[in-house]
Protein backbone atom coordinates (compact mmCIF):
# COMPACT_ATOMS: atom_id res chain seq x y z
CA UNK A 1 0.00 0.00 0.00
CA UNK A 2 1.46 3.32 -1.05
CA UNK A 3 2.10 6.25 1.23
CA UNK A 4 -0.57 8.24 -0.63
CA UNK A 5 -3.35 5.71 -0.02
CA UNK A 6 -6.29 7.24 1.88
CA UNK A 7 -7.66 4.94 4.58
CA UNK A 8 -11.39 5.19 5.24
CA UNK A 9 -13.14 3.46 8.14
CA UNK A 10 -16.78 2.73 7.33
CA UNK A 11 -18.89 1.89 10.39
CA UNK A 12 -22.37 0.66 9.42
CA UNK A 13 -24.28 -2.24 11.00
CA UNK A 14 -26.63 -2.84 8.04
CA UNK A 15 -24.85 -5.27 5.69
CA UNK A 16 -26.69 -4.07 2.58
CA UNK A 17 -25.99 -0.38 3.30
CA UNK A 18 -22.36 -1.07 4.16
CA UNK A 19 -21.72 -3.01 0.94
CA UNK A 20 -23.54 -0.37 -1.08
CA UNK A 21 -21.31 2.35 0.38
CA UNK A 22 -18.17 0.31 -0.32
CA UNK A 23 -19.26 -0.18 -3.94
CA UNK A 24 -20.02 3.52 -4.37
CA UNK A 25 -16.60 4.51 -3.00
CA UNK A 26 -14.65 1.90 -4.98
CA UNK A 27 -16.46 2.62 -8.24
CA UNK A 28 -16.08 6.39 -8.11
CA UNK A 29 -12.76 7.08 -6.38
CA UNK A 30 -9.11 6.05 -6.63
CA UNK A 31 -6.39 5.53 -4.05
CA UNK A 32 -8.78 4.67 -1.21
CA UNK A 33 -8.64 1.65 1.10
CA UNK A 34 -11.93 0.99 2.93
CA UNK A 35 -11.94 -0.76 6.30
CA UNK A 36 -15.35 -2.08 7.35
CA UNK A 37 -16.88 -2.35 10.83
CA UNK A 38 -20.40 -3.45 11.69
CA UNK A 39 -20.26 -2.20 15.30
CA UNK A 40 -18.34 0.13 17.56
CA UNK A 41 -16.07 -2.47 19.18
CA UNK A 42 -14.86 -3.61 15.75
CA UNK A 43 -14.14 0.01 14.80
CA UNK A 44 -12.06 0.53 17.96
CA UNK A 45 -9.99 -2.57 17.17
CA UNK A 46 -9.36 -1.32 13.63
CA UNK A 47 -8.11 2.12 14.72
CA UNK A 48 -5.70 0.45 17.15
CA UNK A 49 -4.06 -1.48 14.32
CA UNK A 50 -4.37 0.88 11.34
CA UNK A 51 -3.95 4.60 10.69
CA UNK A 52 -7.30 5.97 9.52
CA UNK A 53 -7.63 9.23 7.56
CA UNK A 54 -11.40 9.53 7.24
CA UNK A 55 -14.33 8.14 9.25
CA UNK A 56 -17.75 7.45 7.70
CA UNK A 57 -20.11 6.35 10.48
CA UNK A 58 -23.74 5.48 11.01
CA UNK A 59 -25.34 7.09 14.07
CA UNK A 60 -27.26 3.98 15.19
CA UNK A 61 -25.01 1.00 15.96
CA UNK A 62 -25.89 -2.17 17.90
CA UNK A 63 -23.40 -1.74 20.76
CA UNK A 64 -22.86 2.03 21.01
CA UNK A 65 -24.21 5.21 19.44
CA UNK A 66 -22.18 6.78 16.65
CA UNK A 67 -21.83 9.92 18.78
CA UNK A 68 -20.35 8.00 21.71
CA UNK A 69 -18.04 6.11 19.35
CA UNK A 70 -16.84 9.40 17.88
CA UNK A 71 -16.13 10.73 21.37
CA UNK A 72 -13.97 7.66 22.08
CA UNK A 73 -12.09 8.07 18.80
CA UNK A 74 -11.49 11.77 19.49
CA UNK A 75 -9.73 10.85 22.75
CA UNK A 76 -6.97 9.15 20.73
CA UNK A 77 -4.48 12.01 20.12
CA UNK A 78 -3.86 11.32 16.43
CA UNK A 79 -7.63 11.34 15.73
CA UNK A 80 -8.45 14.51 17.67
CA UNK A 81 -9.06 16.42 14.42
CA UNK A 82 -9.58 13.54 11.98
CA UNK A 83 -12.30 13.96 9.35
CA UNK A 84 -15.63 12.44 10.42
CA UNK A 85 -18.85 12.15 8.43
CA UNK A 86 -22.06 10.78 9.91
CA UNK A 87 -24.84 8.96 8.10
CA UNK A 88 -28.19 9.45 9.80
CA UNK A 89 -31.93 9.63 9.27
CA UNK A 90 -32.26 12.78 11.38
CA UNK A 91 -29.12 14.86 10.94
CA UNK A 92 -30.54 18.28 11.70
CA UNK A 93 -31.75 17.11 15.11
CA UNK A 94 -28.15 16.26 16.06
CA UNK A 95 -26.38 19.45 15.04
CA UNK A 96 -25.32 20.32 18.60
CA UNK A 97 -23.84 16.84 19.10
CA UNK A 98 -22.03 17.06 15.76
CA UNK A 99 -20.50 20.40 16.74
CA UNK A 100 -19.31 18.97 20.06
CA UNK A 101 -17.30 16.22 18.37
CA UNK A 102 -16.19 18.35 15.38
CA UNK A 103 -18.14 16.44 12.75
CA UNK A 104 -17.08 17.70 9.30
CA UNK A 105 -20.29 16.76 7.50
CA UNK A 106 -23.33 14.52 7.68
CA UNK A 107 -25.41 12.66 5.10
CA UNK A 108 -29.12 12.08 5.61
CA UNK A 109 -30.72 8.77 4.60
CA UNK A 110 -31.94 8.04 1.99
CA UNK A 111 -28.98 9.46 0.07
CA UNK A 112 -27.92 9.65 -3.56
CA UNK A 113 -24.66 8.11 -4.74
CA UNK A 114 -23.44 11.55 -5.73
CA UNK A 115 -23.71 12.81 -2.14
CA UNK A 116 -21.33 10.09 -0.94
CA UNK A 117 -18.89 10.65 -3.81
CA UNK A 118 -18.86 14.43 -3.35
CA UNK A 119 -18.16 14.23 0.39
CA UNK A 120 -15.47 11.55 -0.01
CA UNK A 121 -13.72 13.49 -2.80
CA UNK A 122 -13.85 16.76 -0.86
CA UNK A 123 -12.36 15.27 2.30
CA UNK A 124 -9.87 13.14 0.38
CA UNK A 125 -8.44 16.32 -1.16
CA UNK A 126 -8.19 17.81 2.33
CA UNK A 127 -6.41 14.71 3.70
CA UNK A 128 -3.91 14.71 0.81
CA UNK A 129 -3.20 18.40 1.36
CA UNK A 130 -2.67 17.83 5.10
CA UNK A 131 -0.32 14.89 4.44
CA UNK A 132 1.80 17.02 2.12
CA UNK A 133 1.97 19.77 4.74
CA UNK A 134 2.89 17.19 7.39
CA UNK A 135 5.78 15.88 5.31
CA UNK A 136 7.08 19.42 4.90
CA UNK A 137 6.85 20.15 8.63
CA UNK A 138 8.06 16.82 10.06
CA UNK A 139 10.59 17.14 12.86
CA UNK A 140 13.85 15.28 12.47
CA UNK A 141 16.92 14.61 14.56
CA UNK A 142 20.44 14.25 13.20
CA UNK A 143 23.40 12.17 14.28
CA UNK A 144 26.94 12.71 13.05
CA UNK A 145 28.37 9.31 12.16
CA UNK A 146 31.85 8.47 10.90
CA UNK A 147 30.88 8.49 7.24
CA UNK A 148 27.69 10.55 7.06
CA UNK A 149 24.97 12.55 8.79
CA UNK A 150 22.04 10.32 9.79
CA UNK A 151 18.63 12.01 9.68
CA UNK A 152 15.65 10.32 11.34
CA UNK A 153 12.08 11.63 11.41
CA UNK A 154 10.87 11.91 15.00
CA UNK A 155 7.42 10.45 14.29
CA UNK A 156 8.99 7.28 12.88
CA UNK A 157 10.86 6.48 16.09
CA UNK A 158 9.14 3.85 18.24
CA UNK A 159 11.63 3.66 21.10
CA UNK A 160 15.31 3.92 21.97
CA UNK A 161 17.15 1.14 23.78
CA UNK A 162 20.40 1.54 25.68
CA UNK A 163 23.02 -1.14 25.09
CA UNK A 164 26.28 -0.49 26.89
CA UNK A 165 27.79 2.75 25.57
CA UNK A 166 25.52 2.78 22.54
CA UNK A 167 21.84 3.36 21.81
CA UNK A 168 19.64 1.41 19.41
CA UNK A 169 16.95 3.54 17.75
CA UNK A 170 13.98 1.38 16.79
CA UNK A 171 11.94 2.96 13.99
CA UNK A 172 8.99 1.80 11.92
CA UNK A 173 11.35 0.80 9.11
CA UNK A 174 14.65 -0.32 10.66
CA UNK A 175 17.06 -0.10 13.59
CA UNK A 176 19.98 2.31 13.91
CA UNK A 177 22.89 1.89 16.30
CA UNK A 178 24.30 5.19 17.56
CA UNK A 179 27.71 4.95 19.22
CA UNK A 180 28.69 6.79 22.41
CA UNK A 181 25.18 7.93 23.32
CA UNK A 182 23.70 7.34 26.77
CA UNK A 183 20.11 7.92 27.89
CA UNK A 184 20.74 11.44 29.18
CA UNK A 185 22.43 12.58 25.99
CA UNK A 186 19.64 11.06 23.89
CA UNK A 187 16.91 12.70 25.98
CA UNK A 188 18.58 16.08 25.58
CA UNK A 189 18.02 16.07 21.79
CA UNK A 190 14.55 14.50 21.69
CA UNK A 191 11.35 16.61 21.76
CA UNK A 192 9.71 16.13 25.16
CA UNK A 193 6.19 16.21 23.75
CA UNK A 194 6.94 12.92 21.96
CA UNK A 195 9.30 11.07 24.28
CA UNK A 196 9.74 9.99 27.87
CA UNK A 197 12.12 7.67 29.65
CA UNK A 198 10.24 4.59 30.88
CA UNK A 199 13.11 2.45 32.15
CA UNK A 200 16.82 2.86 32.85
CA UNK A 201 17.39 1.38 29.37
CA UNK A 202 14.37 2.64 27.39
CA UNK A 203 12.98 5.89 25.99
CA UNK A 204 9.57 5.57 24.34
CA UNK A 205 7.70 7.64 21.76
CA UNK A 206 4.35 7.83 23.56
CA UNK A 207 2.52 8.77 20.33
CA UNK A 208 3.34 5.41 18.74
CA UNK A 209 2.27 3.07 21.56
CA UNK A 210 -0.34 0.46 20.62
CA UNK A 211 -0.92 -1.08 24.04
CA UNK A 212 0.66 -1.74 27.43
CA UNK A 213 0.69 -5.11 29.20
CA UNK A 214 0.68 -4.56 32.97
CA UNK A 215 0.41 -8.19 34.03
CA UNK A 216 4.04 -8.50 35.13
CA UNK A 217 4.70 -7.13 38.62
CA UNK A 218 8.19 -5.71 38.09
CA UNK A 219 7.99 -4.10 34.64
CA UNK A 220 5.26 -3.41 32.11
CA UNK A 221 5.61 -4.30 28.44
CA UNK A 222 4.97 -1.69 25.74
CA UNK A 223 3.88 -2.79 22.24
CA UNK A 224 3.86 -0.90 18.94
CA UNK A 225 1.97 -1.33 15.67
CA UNK A 226 3.55 -3.72 13.15
CA UNK A 227 6.67 -4.20 15.27
CA UNK A 228 7.59 -7.37 17.14
CA UNK A 229 10.13 -6.01 19.61
CA UNK A 230 8.65 -4.42 22.78
CA UNK A 231 9.93 -1.78 25.18
CA UNK A 232 9.53 -1.78 28.97
CA UNK A 233 8.37 0.44 31.84
CA UNK A 234 10.29 0.10 35.11
CA UNK A 235 8.80 0.61 38.59
CA UNK A 236 10.47 4.01 39.05
CA UNK A 237 8.77 5.39 35.94
CA UNK A 238 5.27 3.89 36.23
CA UNK A 239 3.45 6.84 37.82
CA UNK A 240 4.81 9.34 35.31
CA UNK A 241 4.06 6.91 32.48
CA UNK A 242 0.41 6.65 33.58
CA UNK A 243 0.11 10.45 33.62
CA UNK A 244 1.44 10.72 30.05
CA UNK A 245 -0.45 7.79 28.51
CA UNK A 246 -3.92 7.64 30.03
CA UNK A 247 -5.58 6.98 26.64
CA UNK A 248 -3.44 3.95 25.73
CA UNK A 249 -5.03 0.49 25.66
CA UNK A 250 -4.03 -1.52 28.74
CA UNK A 251 -3.91 -5.30 29.30
CA UNK A 252 -4.14 -6.26 33.00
Amino acid sequence: MGDHMIRVLLVEDNDYERQRLVQIINANTEGIKVYEAEKGSTAINIIKNHDIDLFLMDIELPDISGIKLAEKIRKVPKYEFAHMVFITTHGYLLLDAFKKIHCYDFIVKPYENKEIVDVINKLTRAVIRQKKEHVQKREEIRFKLKSCILRIYVDEILFIESQGRNCIIHTKKKEYEISNYNMSKMLSILPQNYFMQTHKSYIVNINNIREVDKRERNSWTVFFDDYDIPAFVGNTYKNHFIERTNDVRVVE
